[in-house]
């Protein structure tokens, strides 16, 4: 029973990791009021004061993990603190969960719906100077369109066993100026001019884009750019 709801429209959501700290978490595919894994597709529930609102129920799945580690492709050693997450579509749509890899480059990803999902290992997101992939089932790839489909089974676990990565290069300076904040520094092909990174400018002026991979031009083009303003390339 939840109290205390204000008057009006509300969404409801499950959370089975919500437990108390010495109860272990559930493994259930999480899902929103009716039946919906996007909050995009979510119905509302209207909420009366002084009234009783009944039978709100949902029917929970038996969570899919899925499972892996990933490892430097030079050394093989295991990489700690690599973001992973899954997602519904190729390139876009509902983010279903995400993991960081442990001390050793493991990673464990419960509560996961059944069917057909894919595996983005965003390097970029914790900072990480290794080239960001997708996994496709043959070595990865940076383009999402190329992503491989894995296919989860009801409450069951998947291992994608080791996911090597490519150590990244890394583009650092600083911005000199009297108004550095809102700086973004966007990394690119000098001849294609196909995006391969980017950085926010810290409040000092400096920045540093990690994880990019070396372009087929072998130079890179360097953007600043403030809202709609950009800066002349950088070679």
């Amino acid at each position: 029973v939840l109290t205390g709801l204000p008057e009006g429209d509300v969404y409801l959501r499950t959370c089975a990791e919500c437990t108390p700290h010495d109860v272990a978490p559930q493994n259930f595919v999480n899902k929103y009021f009716d039946n919906a894994l996007d909050c995009n597709d979510a119905d509302s529930v209207s909420v009366s004061l002084n009234t009783m609102t009944q039978n709100q129920d949902f029917v929970l799945e038996p969570g899919a993990t899925l499972t892996g580690r990933i490892v430097d492709q030079v050394t093989d050693t295991g990489i700690e603190n690599v973001h992973v997450y899954v997602i519904s579509d190729q390139c876009n749509g509902t983010q279903y969960s995400q993991a960081d890899t442990d001390s050793e480059g493991y990673f464990e990803i419960p509560r996961l719906p059944a069917g057909e999902v894919y595996l983005h290992v965003c390097t970029q997101c914790n900072g990480q100077n290794y080239v960001e992939e997708w996994y496709d089932g043959n070595g990865g790839t940076r383009d999402c369109a190329k992503a491989q489909a894995i296919v989860l089974l009801p409450g069951l676990e998947k291992d994608l066993g080791s996911l090597g990565l490519e150590p990244g290069r890394e583009i650092s300076g600083i911005v000199t100026g009297s108004q550095v904040q809102g700086i973004h520094i966007s990394v690119h092909d000098w001849d294609s001019n196909q995006w391969l990174g980017g950085w926010d400018v810290n409040a000092d002026g400096s920045f540093q884009v990690p994880g990019l991979p070396f372009p087929e031009s072998g130079r890179y083009r360097v953007y600043m750019n403030s809202g709609s303003t950009y800066y002349v390339p950088q070679q």
